[in-house]
């Protein structure tokens, strides 16, 4: 499971996994397992309106790639997918 922020027909990683890689300490994961992945932005502001992406990777049985948008403007936020289909983590 990956976040991406898309801004100026640009992606941005912000998660792999379990792993912060943005250099934005504001960023931070929530996990609960098994399947529960969320986005945390602190004091968010104007600067991080846009478009967030969850990216879910399935490998079996078949490989393929699922994903959700959120967008985001001023305050504190929680960012969750708005719909992943059934056996999708996310």
């Amino acid at each position: 499971v990956s976040w991406v922020r898309r801004k100026d027909e640009e992606l941005h990683l912000i998660t792999f996994g379990l792993h912060t890689y943005s250099s934005d300490s504001r960023y931070s994961l929530n996990y609960q397992r098994p399947n529960d992945w969320r986005l945390e932005i602190q004091f968010a502001n104007e600067r991080d309106q846009g478009f967030y992406e969850c990216q879910v990777r399935r490998i079996l049985p078949s490989s393929s790639t699922s994903s959700s948008t959120s967008s985001v403007s001023a305050g504190n936020f929680l960012i969750c997918p708005k719909y992943i289909k059934q056996n999708d983590i996310c």
